[in-house]
């Protein structure tokens, strides 16, 4: 063999070796370098996460007396995997046995608001003897289950409404904003007074379970890491009940009788004094505290 084929035998061999050490180099790369980001991509697909929230706290007055709390409330909810048939059958069901509207029950199991992966809320405050049919007859309402919440409750009536403002449901407007407050859309609120201003206190930590979930969706086996959750802290208010509630009344009682007195600027007819609102503040003389304010 001459120089010259030595030559191009040895290109020849070179090349070769550079395209096997190539093709190997990618073998490997392809087996182990991306092996913990699928892992990890995989393990993502195949988890959700259930946030349950967990009971607010009490708004109490300065002596003790509770002003809000929350009550247990029994719930009726269907489950996510009837077919259409068996779920439209269920609901028509149970628009009978809870004397409702078979638009308003579907309205409930449709909302975007609730989990998709949780059973929907299709009522709530429901009666014992309709929540013992349907757990006395389940064959009857296959899907169906009865489930015990919490809601809202104000022992003082309406005391202090003003005050103490309301909850409800993340508004869709601040939803993205919330999100990252670690709220769902679905979950209460504090919208005005005290239930806003102190949020962050009455909410508490919320309960989130792991749970695999198979390709349709479905919850497969027990959760694989539960959060607990930690109820919202009671709020005490300097407002005294008492003193709240005599204020409210000779408030009513001003109003009421300013509107029968009569009014001398008006010569042309008799008239009466509108008085359409007032107000009415009370404060501890001691440190300034607001006893009252209505």
């Amino acid at each position: 063999m001459s120089d010259n084929s030595r030559v191009r035998v040895s290109i020849v061999g070179v090349v070769i070796v550079a395209l096997f050490s190539t093709l190997l180099a990618r073998l490997w790369f392809l087996q182990s370098g991306p092996e913990d980001s699928l892992k990890v991509q995989a393990v993502a697909a195949s988890t959700r996460k259930i946030v349950t929230q967990t009971p607010r706290g009490e708004i109490r007055d300065r002596n003790g007396a509770v002003l809000v709390r929350d009550r247990p409330s029994w719930a009726v909810t269907v489950d996510r995997d009837l077919s259409k048939r068996a779920r439209d059958k269920v609901i028509g069901q149970l628009a009978e046995l809870l004397h409702a509207e078979v638009s308003q029950l579907l309205s409930h199991y449709e909302s975007d608001r609730q989990s998709p992966l949780e059973p929907a809320i299709v009522a709530l405050d429901v009666t014992q003897p309709a929540r013992l049919e349907i757990l006395q007859d389940p064959q009857n309402y296959p899907g169906v289950h009865v489930k015990a919440l919490t809601v809202r409750e104000y022992p003082q009536g309406d005391l202090a409404a003003q005050v103490l403002g309301y909850i409800g449901e993340v508004p869709k407007e601040d939803s993205e904003q919330l999100a990252k407050r670690g709220y769902e859309p679905g979950d209460q609120i504090g919208l005005a007074g005290v239930e806003s201003a102190f949020e962050k206190t009455l909410r508490g930590l919320p309960r989130v379970e792991t749970i695999e979930v198979d390709p349709t969706g479905r919850q497969v086996g027990e959760p694989v890491k539960i959060v607990q959750g930690e109820v919202g802290k009671n709020v005490y208010l300097t407002i005294d009940a008492k003193v709240q509630r005599a204020a409210e009344k000779a408030l009513a009682e001003g109003i009421l009788g300013a509107c029968g007195l009569q009014n001398n600027d008006i010569k042309t007819s008799l008239a009466y004094f509108t008085a359409p609102a007032g107000a009415v503040v009370v404060l501890d003389a001691t440190d300034g505290s607001v006893v009252a304010v209505s």
